[in-house]
């Protein structure tokens, strides 16, 4: 160390926060630098007088800030000193400068909890780090940096998906945002949108397609957002319409969400908040209760209220199945259901046979296992085992091998 340092932590050496090792490199510096030495004895000697300070002393508040400026001041001083008196490189000189500056404004020194002022003030201080060990500030930023940039950059482009308001064109009647009637066509994230049962209106959909609203429906624009769009539906019958090959449009019930995968869908809520899905193209997927639900195109889905998603059947199926499904969902139809519908089951309704099998007793699911693959074999990597032990992976990966092939 050089006597710019030494001074530095001096403070440390007096109050003993110095390893043996920085201790050891002082106390030889001291012996051989008189100034050094001097600023030393100064130091103790301050020390050695707060020892007879009263116990039941109550500094003032303004007695660290003076202390700390005085502390500076003369610290500020010493600096210029040794200037004149050394060739230390001017750079490093003004480095220390501003470490010293750091530390002294975090009341370094006399004014701290340490082995020889803690029993002295009752006043309770942090007790900071020895300096060697504050971070540089410089060293500070360009570590958070980086930090700061992602999440600035993140927030740049999370605000720029924002597409709010969606444009909403009246096709009859009128249209009520938040409760009054609207002339704007704006629908903003976070408003409700009600039309009566005179009324109908088309809603864009940002990049993803359009929305039509049926007569006495009630929604809620939850996000507006690219890739992210949310809506509720609370009442009423609504048409979605992709013009996007990968549309994000997610539509929550009151018990169940639905994600739109793509294609042209109908949904309708009655007043009992039952809901029925239809998929006129492509498909869709139905979450509830932590499980998820695939129904394809021509495909329609009963969800009740508190309930997991009906068994899906086709639009044209036969009336007897339809029936049946009905019972086997909601009236207790059991095994008895199951073999009607098995019996009245054609090649397109091979679908609604797989949305069996999880729904069914093992007895049954070889039975529609042998019915379906009479069919549409399994695909590469899915087994009958799988199958009946109701492999999820398996389950999903048969479906899609059938639904393409309808």
């Amino acid at each position: 160390m050089n006597c710019v340092e030494i001074k530095i932590n001096l403070h440390d050496f007096v109050d003993e926060l110095i390893d043996e090792e920085g201790k050891k490199e002082i106390e030889n510096h001291l012996k051989t630098c008189n100034s050094c030495f001097a600023e030393y004895k100064r130091i103790r000697k301050f020390f050695d007088k707060l020892k007879n300070i009263p116990y039941t002393i109550d500094p003032p508040a303004t007695i660290i800030e003076q202390l700390s400026a005085e502390l500076l001041k003369r610290a500020a001083a010493d600096v210029k000193e040794e200037l004149s008196k050394s060739q230390i490189n001017i750079k490093k000189i003004k480095r220390e400068q501003i470490k010293q500056e750091k530390e002294l404004q975090k009341v370094r020194g006399v004014i701290r909890k340490s082995n020889v002022t803690r029993s002295i003030f009752t006043t309770k201080l942090t007790r900071p780090l020895p300096s060697r060990y504050s971070l540089s500030l410089t060293k500070t930023i360009w570590t958070l940096l980086p930090i700061v940039l992602i999440a600035v950059g993140y927030f740049i482009y999370d605000f720029m998906l924002i597409n709010s308001p969606w444009k909403v064109r009246t096709v009859a009647g009128s249209v009520a945002i938040n409760g009054q009637i609207s002339l704007s066509e704006r629908w903003d994230e976070g408003e409700n949108l009600a039309i009566d049962e005179f009324s109908k209106v088309v809603i864009n959909i940002p990049k993803t397609g359009r929305l039509e609203v049926e007569p006495n429906s009630f929604l809620i624009l939850l996000k507006a957002k690219d890739k992210s769009n949310r809506i509720k539906l609370l009442r009423g019958a609504i048409q979605v319409v992709n013009t996007s090959l990968m549309p994000y449009l997610t539509i929550e019930l009151n018990d169940a969400v639905i994600h739109d995968r793509g294609g042209t869908f109908n949904l309708l809520i009655d007043d009992n908040s039952n809901a029925k899905v239809y998929v006129e193209y492509g498909y869709l997927e139905i979450e509830q209760k932590g499980r998820a639900y695939f129904l394809d195109e021509g495909y329609i889905c009963e969800l009740r209220t508190s309930m997991h998603p009906g068994t899906p059947y086709r639009a044209d199926a036969s009336e007897i199945l339809k029936s049946e499904v009905a019972k086997f969902d909601y009236e207790n139809g059991g095994d008895t259901s199951i073999e009607k519908i098995i019996s009245n089951a054609r090649e397109s309704d091979l679908l609604t046979l797989l949305a069996l099998i999880p729904r069914s007793a093992e007895s049954y699911r070889s039975i529609l296992f042998n019915k379906i693959t009479a069919y549409y074999p399994l695909p590469p990597g899915v087994t009958q085992e799988g199958i009946i032990k109701l492999d999820r992976d398996m389950l999903e990966r048969w479906w899609f091998e059938i639904e393409w092939q309808i």
